[in-house]
């Protein structure tokens, strides 16, 4: 979402106008990282308070992990948003991120985990940044081994560490 509205703010001369704040590039992509956070908090707050009125007891432990975990996914996703929203036109930028989301959302270890893929095609779905989200959050919550969420949450910061400095590098403001 944060990576389309960039990309349509770039395009009607709105970051060309922050760009003489000295807001910067980073703080820009920190901003949208925090808007990206406070709807974050919104979102989780309701859809806990609707699981628990269903009968949801998460273990107070697991529960911390997973709301860091979320934290770590939103500014991972919002860095990918920023680095496709500051390179390509408003266009591109909306045909682009609706089409990885699709992607991401279908195939990408979000809705299913990519263990349950045959061979190379698990393999290839667990290195992408909807799986390792995924993938962690549901073995901080279902209490699975630690093994695996390690390498989960390796990949998820992998992901951040490249489309964060790539996303301040390469964004442009007009």
């Amino acid at each position: 979402g944060q990576g389309i509205q960039t990309g349509f703010d770039r395009r009607y001369g709105v970051l060309r106008q922050l760009s003489t704040t000295p807001l910067g590039r980073f703080g820009l992509i920190a901003g949208k990282s925090a808007a990206v956070l406070a709807v974050l908090a919104v979102q989780t707050i309701l859809i806990s308070a609707v699981a628990l009125l269903l009968g949801w007891r998460p273990e107070p432990g697991r529960l911390a992990a997973a709301l860091a975990v979320l934290v770590l996914g939103a500014a991972v996703f919002t860095g990918l948003g920023m680095l496709v929203a500051g390179t390509l036109r408003a266009e591109a930028t909306l045909a682009v991120v609706n089409l990885l989301w699709v992607l991401l959302a279908a195939a990408g270890g979000t809705l299913a985990p990519s263990s349950a893929l045959p061979g190379v095609l698990g393999w290839a779905v667990a290195a992408l940044p909807s799986a390792a989200l995924g993938e962690s959050l549901r073995l901080i919550l279902l209490g699975a081994g630690q093994g695996p969420l390690v390498l989960h949450l390796a990949i998820l910061l992998g992901w951040g560490l490249i489309g964060w400095p790539a996303a301040v590098r390469f964004f442009r403001w007009s």
